[in-house]
């Protein structure tokens, strides 16, 4: 697929999953305007570097799709190292400030810019990364001359795009999951067998931190050397249509979040077994404030913050989001809530994982993330798990360090 069909192609079907009211005379106006753009373009793009294997690649989805995504991106790097091929990489992020605190100390010659970056500028090997790894454009002569030995895995990859692209819009990623989880496999899995580098659930995860920086952040809260985090938040999520407070209230309310009732009673239960442990709640502030924590910043820090005191927790209380994705990254466990995601494509073996009895219905629907698709007022999957086998693996956790 060539980078202006692929381009063509996004924004056809983002019309499509959108389910726009525009008149199909307007959506024809706007699709001429995109396609005759994207020509011009292309004919005055350039290379962002001479006498090298030019490779951008666009990181998609929200923050924790990042981190995911930057796992295998720094594969993929650490082989291209290896293979001492002389190479320029782009990465280019929605929000440039999360893309360098992502890839920071990525190995190699790297470039974080803009998603919009790459309309301006030709590369020798384009590739777009979200769930799996989509190939845009290749330039098979530059190709030849700097990186033959991945060849085999362009055309690999190129198989997979086309097996995957049609489940692969917001209409239809519940059954890209489904078919994930028939074949065994979860996110790491799905983007390992699109080619380019071994990787799987089993490969090693890299996240920078400086401990230095940590400690300054832990002085600079008062936080003490022994405590546990917890964290209830889904970020941002498209909705149309809706006021702030209407919206400020979805993603509280959204569908993955820890409740209300379920956070307050984790929190009631392990001041009852752990009493000695505080308890600090961490975060941007889109879920839940619960009662009775110890030390409340959800809301209060910024992300390299929130991050900071991530890691030096001892025990992560969570639901999906981001930052289970970081403590992973870390190479840390956490204890994470799943509700409408599923922990068997989204979790990991080292965490401990408590699924919701309800079947999992992310991408169910286009709003399945603030609406449950059963029609229930309340997040009921997440209110069913238990707060006292949640507490007890916290507990033990304790525990196991204080021996």
């Amino acid at each position: 697929m060539s980078y202006y069909s692929f381009r063509l192609f996004e924004k056809i079907r983002e019309y499509l999953d959108k389910e726009t009211e525009l008149s199909p005379f307007i959506i024809y106006c706007k699709i001429t305007a995109f396609s005759i753009q994207s020509v011009i373009d292309r004919l005055f793009s350039r290379k962002p570097k001479s006498n090298t294997l030019n490779i951008g690649i666009i990181f998609n989805g929200g923050f924790g799709d990042q981190v995911i995504s930057a796992q295998w991106v720094y594969a993929f790097l650490e082989k291209l190292n290896h293979e001492k091929c002389n190479y320029y990489a782009t990465l280019m992020f929605p929000k440039i400030n999360l893309g360098q605190m992502i890839v920071k100390d990525f190995p190699g010659e790297i470039l974080v810019a803009k998603t919009n970056y790459r309309h301006k500028h030709r590369f020798d090997l384009l590739l777009s990364i979200d769930q799996f790894v989509k190939i845009i454009n290749v330039n098979k002569q530059a190709i030849k001359i700097y990186a033959p030995f991945v060849s085999d895995s362009i055309e690999k990859c190129k198989i997979m795009n086309r097996q995957l692209l049609p489940i692969s819009s917001a209409r239809n990623q519940y059954q890209l999951m489904m078919l994930s989880l028939i074949k065994g496999w979860n996110r790491y899995d799905l983007l390992g067998l699109c080619g380019f580098c071994d990787f799987n659930r089993n490969s090693p995860t890299f996240y920078s931190i400086d401990k230095d920086e940590v400690s300054k952040t832990l002085s600079k809260y008062k936080l003490p050397e022994l405590f546990i985090t917890i964290h209830a938040g889904i970020g941002d999520f498209p909705v149309e249509n809706k006021t702030k407070e209407e919206y400020v209230l979805l993603r509280a309310n959204a569908t993955k979040c820890i409740s209300k009732n379920l956070g307050n009673e984790i929190v009631k239960e392990l001041h009852r077994q752990i009493p000695s442990v505080p308890i600090i709640q961490i975060g941007d502030g889109t879920g839940h404030n619960f009662d009775g924590v110890d030390i409340q910043l959800s809301g209060k820090t910024s992300l390299k913050d929130s991050i900071d005191i991530l890691y030096a927790s001892k025990v992560h209380i969570g639901n999906d989001s981001g930052l289970i994705h970081v403590r992973h990254a870390f190479g840390k466990q956490s204890i994470v809530l799943y509700g409408p995601t599923s922990a068997k494509f989204l979790g990991y073996d080292t965490d401990f994982n408590f699924q919701a009895s309800c079947a999992p219905c992310m991408w169910l629907t286009l709003d399945w993330n603030y609406i449950c698709p059963k029609g229930k007022q309340s997040t009921e999957c997440m209110n069913d798990l238990k707060v006292d086998k949640i507490v007890e693996i916290a507990k033990n956790e304790i525990e196991c360090l204080s021996n």
